[in-house]
């Protein structure tokens, strides 16, 4: 907080600064001011040497040196953007001149008039220039006419900066503001986790060693939700992996040792770790993968104040586990032209909707998602034998019955290698049959739920529409021979 000193008003000046990085802003209402008033203008000799006499040379960043000058000149002239208007968020000139003691003159803002009210004076900021000069010329000859009522406002300005936006105030707010953040949804410790709603796990092993398996199985223990199973699926041997369970024996509320054939189908191991679950809820984390400590819990709280829905997801945190390989972000860029080695970006922050997920543009991540595992019926273990996009395959079958709940928190990470390129990914051919076979399994999910081809999905179909309706057969035979003869 700053001591009113009262500001010089028996010889004032309009005082105004700005950077003025957008250029020739208010340009001629200077030019028409400084030709009607005494002002002095402040700041980069590149943006206001042009203007002369009026031109008053640049203000040390010193934290001290503003508020001299502008209480040696009186009056302060604080103007917006139209963007800073429309939006109520008040110029900084607003608090400077308060804080300075002087007298503000400045637009009709909601926001100058709800906090400062009478302690300044206003201009028409939809006026023309003309108007706001000649406003301008008027308020500052009443300034220098009522010098004891100017002063009077000056201090009542400067008390209301006192008690509403000095900087100690704001700082004594900011205990209460972060707790306030963290209920609207940021990281916080749950210390009345549900203990009751148990979570099983699905990790899969065998594609990766043990260090990847030790840092996803650390998020797991590290999770401030207690109730946690752990299913571990493996479809090749993983040397260390039975020393490396001893150290959470004590975690988990149970660990199940799941032995699944190498079929070469992602989905063979995932499937046989879905027909091993009992917990309330279940979920997946690929072994080189991570959980943010309030991951689980968050989702689990979703579900259970929301019995109309039975999954819920959060955002998903691409992170680049490999030095060298760094994300650009917008806000990355600067004078100096150095590179922000930030490794992590957000890669899906999207908000539920069906229409996308049936298009398969999947925007949920693999290890992001928590679902009740009443949502798996017997026909829905059967393993759908897909390399990839085993994930999307079964949020169609959990479309089936449930919209999806979004958490509106980031708290799955997917872990990317760029040089070594190790990650779990196929080629765009195998992704785009794998989702045609997706696609086709869903539609005929009933009359061919063990198949592994488009044409095998198919045939059974074929063949009902065969049986129930006998002159389809015949027209498709009538088709076919007047194909045969058109072309001989």
């Amino acid at each position: 907080m700053t001591e009113f000193i009262p500001p010089n008003l028996s010889n004032p000046a309009l005082f105004y600064t700005g950077v003025h990085w957008d250029g020739s802003r208010h340009s001629k209402l200077m030019n028409d001011l400084r030709a009607k008033l005494p002002v002095s203008f402040y700041g980069d000799p590149a943006k206001w040497a042009h203007y002369g006499a009026a031109y008053k040379g640049a203000i040390p960043f010193d934290g001290v040196s503003i508020f001299e000058k502008i209480n040696s000149e009186g009056v302060v002239l604080c103007l917006h953007r139209d963007e800073h208007l429309k939006h109520d968020l008040p110029s900084m000139r607003i608090f400077e001149a308060a804080a300075a003691g002087a007298v503000i003159i400045t637009e009709k803002s909601n926001f100058a008039q709800r906090h400062f009210g009478g302690s300044a004076l206003y201009v028409d900021q939809d006026a023309s220039v003309a108007e706001k000069v000649a406003q301008i010329s008027a308020h500052f000859a009443w300034i220098c006419s009522h010098q004891g009522e100017a002063l009077a406002m000056a201090s009542q300005s400067h008390a209301i900066f006192n008690a509403n936006f000095a900087l100690e105030k704001l700082l004594a707010q900011l205990p209460e503001f972060l707790q306030q953040v963290k209920r609207a949804n940021y990281y916080e410790i749950d210390n009345t986790t549900n203990t009751e709603a148990r979570v099983d796990v699905i990790v899969r092993v065998g594609g990766r060693g043990l260090a990847f398996i030790e840092r996803c199985l650390d998020s797991l223990a590290a999770q401030n939700h207690i109730n946690l199973g752990l299913v571990l699926v493996s479809y090749r041997e993983v040397p260390g992996l039975d020393g490396l369970l001893e150290k959470y024996a004590n975690r988990f509320t149970s660990i199940k040792r799941i032995a699944s054939e190498p079929t070469g189908f992602r989905s063979t191991a995932l499937w046989d770790g879905m027909r091993a679950i009992d917990g309330k809820y279940f979920c997946n984390l690929d072994d080189d993968d991570t959980l943010h400590p309030n991951h689980i819990s968050s989702l689990v709280a979703l579900l259970e104040s929301d019995k109309e829905h039975h999954v819920a997801y959060s955002g998903w945190i691409q992170i680049q586990d490999e030095d060298g390989h760094y994300y650009r972000q917008a806000n990355h860029t600067g004078p100096l032209g150095k590179q922000i080695k930030e490794n992590r970006h957000l890669f899906f922050f999207d908000q539920f909707k069906r229409r996308r997920l049936l298009q398969l543009d999947n925007y949920v991540g693999s290890n992001a998602y928590l679902a009740r595992t009443s949502l798996l019926e017997e026909r829905d273990l059967v393993d759908p034998k897909l390399k990839v996009a085993e994930d999307v395959y079964l949020f169609l079958l959990f479309l089936r019955r449930s919209d999806f709940l979004f958490s509106w928190r980031a708290t799955a990470n997917w872990h990317w290698r760029t040089t070594s390129e190790d990650n779990s990914m196929m080629l765009e051919t195998c992704h785009s049959e794998c989702g045609r076979r997706v696609l086709l399994r869903t539609q005929f999910f009933y009359e061919s739920p063990d198949s592994i081809t488009m044409e095998e999905v198919l045939k059974p179909f074929v063949s009902h529409v065969y049986t129930k309706l006998p002159r389809v057969k015949m027209l498709v035979r009538h088709l076919k021979k007047w194909l045969r003869n058109g072309s001989g």
